[in-house]
C-alpha cells in the first residue's frame, strides 16, 4: 500500500508523468523516507547530492542561491508550492549545490537514489532541462513577485530565443538605448563593466542579466508622449564563446 501511495506522489511530478507503470513502480520501490525537523539544515552550498527528492509533507527552503555569479531569490518547495521536488539538475550534471537547503517546518522527503533515477528518467533530459529553465525563471525577482501560473511560465519559455556571441564581442555598450530583455547564460561567460560606478564583474553559466532593464520598461508611464527610454548602465562583453 505504501508503494502505491508513493507511485501516486510520483505521478504528480511533471517530469515523471509520461513514465509507464513499470518505471513508476521501480522508482517507488527505490524510495527512502527521510524526516527533517524544523530549521534543520538538509544540505550546505557546495555539497554533492546523490538522490532526487520529493517533498511529501512540510516546507523546504533553498537559500543563498548564487549561480554563475548572479544572485537568485530564495525558493520554497513543498505541497502547494510551484514545485515540490528538487535535485534533478545536480544529478544530471553532477554539479555541487549552489545554495543551502533547510527545512522551514517539520518535513518528510522521499529520496530516490541517483543511479536509479538516472536509469529510469535519463531519456527525458530535454524535458528535465525545460523544467530547470522554468525554476530559474521563477527564482528571478521580476517573475517571482508576479506569481506566475504554470501556463504563463510555459508561455515565457516558448518565447525564449537562443543567441550566440563570440569571444570579445560587445553585446551591450554603456549609455546606449536598448530593448528591455532578460538574458540567461547557458554556456560561456560575460564581463560586465560600469565606468560610471567603477566596477567589473564576471557572469558565468547559470547567471542572468537584464532584470533592471525589464523593471525600467515595466514601470514606464505609457500615457506620456515620450515615455522614458531604457539606457544601459553597463558594457557587457563576451569573455568566451557564449550562448
Amino acid at each position: 500500500q505504501e508503494n502505491q501511495q508513493h507511485v501516486a506522489v510520483l505521478k504528480t511530478i511533471p517530469i515523471l508523468q509520461d513514465l509507464d507503470a513499470e518505471s513508476l513502480t521501480t522508482l517507488a520501490a527505490a524510495i527512502t523516507v527521510r524526516n527533517f525537523s524544523k530549521d534543520q539544515v538538509i544540505f550546505h552550498k557546495g555539497d554533492r547530492i546523490t538522490d532526487f527528492f520529493v517533498v511529501q509533507t512540510g516546507l523546504i527552503q533553498v537559500t543563498d542561491v548564487v549561480w554563475g555569479g548572479a544572485n537568485y531569490e530564495n525558493v520554497l518547495f513543498g505541497p502547494g508550492q510551484s514545485q515540490h521536488y528538487f535535485g534533478f539538475k545536480a544529478l544530471a550534471q553532477d554539479d555541487p549545490l549552489f545554495a543551502d537547503v533547510c527545512a522551514v517546518t517539520d518535513s518528510t522527503l522521499l529520496a530516490i537514489h541517483g543511479d536509479t533515477f538516472r536509469m529510469i528518467v535519463g531519456k527525458h533530459t530535454d524535458f528535465i532541462q525545460r523544467m530547470d529553465y522554468a525554476r530559474q525563471l521563477q527564482a528571478v525577482t521580476v517573475f517571482r513577485d508576479s506569481h506566475l501560473h504554470d501556463e504563463q511560465v510555459s508561455a515565457l519559455l516558448d518565447l525564449m530565443q537562443s543567441e550566440n556571441h563570440f569571444w570579445k564581442k560587445v553585446i551591450v555598450r554603456e549609455g546606449t538605448i536598448i530593448d528591455a530583455a532578460l538574458f540567461f547564460i547557458r554556456k560561456g561567460k560575460l564581463t560586465v563593466e560600469s565606468q560610471e560606478e567603477g566596477y567589473t564583474k564576471t557572469l558565468e553559466e547559470g547567471a542572468y542579466f537584464g532584470q533592471e532593464w525589464m523593471l525600467t520598461d515595466q514601470n514606464k508611464d505609457i500615457s506620456e508622449e515620450q515615455p522614458p527610454l531604457v539606457v544601459s548602465k553597463v558594457t557587457i562583453t563576451a569573455a568566451a564563446n557564449t550562448q
